[in-house]
């Protein structure tokens, strides 16, 4: 079984033939702007005070995941083409290889970060900093998509059935991912 956070890398699985069928959305990821404790950036959805603080040159550190690497890196590249300042944001980047690396880098050298809901959640950032949710529109839906590989036993296939159940839907609900209809 192969789980994905998007779903080019499983696309790819399935147009080489290692996969029993095209395997299925099981969450749906959110990018939150993150600022730290630290921070006086105001905190909104459409990102209009960092659109505000890049131009101003008072922001000096902003995390997101390597857009090369990373499918929240990419959403993130998203939101920044979209309000108008990639170019300028790209010299203020500090990228994490992966969401993972980039919400270190959100607690210890970024003023803010974009980054997974599922990972602002954490107890932790509540403790060092606030957190909004991304406007929708600003960029492209992340689903996160499962595929049983070829050669894959009964316990993958059980596996797989039990992560489209309602029990499993609820668990990723509470770890702050939406699932799908």
């Amino acid at each position: 079984m192969f789980l994905s956070a998007d779903e080019i890398t499983v696309t790819e699985l399935v147009a080489k033939s290692l996969t029993r069928g095209r395997g299925v959305v099981y969450a749906v990821g959110t990018l939150v702007l993150f600022r730290a404790e630290f921070s006086k950036l105001s905190l909104d959805s459409e990102l209009n005070d960092l659109s505000h603080w890049i131009r101003t040159k008072k922001l000096k550190h902003l995390a997101i995941a390597n857009p090369k690497t990373a499918p929240y890196g990419i959403k993130a590249q998203q939101a920044l083409q979209r309000v108008g300042i990639w170019v300028l944001a790209k010299p203020l980047l500090v990228q994490g290889d992966n969401a993972a690396q980039t919400a270190q880098f959100a607690l210890s050298s970024a003023d803010a970060a974009l980054m997974p809901y599922s990972l602002a959640l954490r107890p932790i950032f509540a403790k060092r900093g606030a957190y909004v949710s991304v406007s929708k529109h600003l960029y492209e839906p992340l689903s996160h998509r499962m595929v049983l590989l070829k050669g894959g036993g009964d316990v993958a296939l059980e596996f797989y059935q039990f992560l489209q159940s309602p029990r499993a839907r609820l668990i990723f609900e509470s770890h702050g991912f939406g699932v799908p209809d």
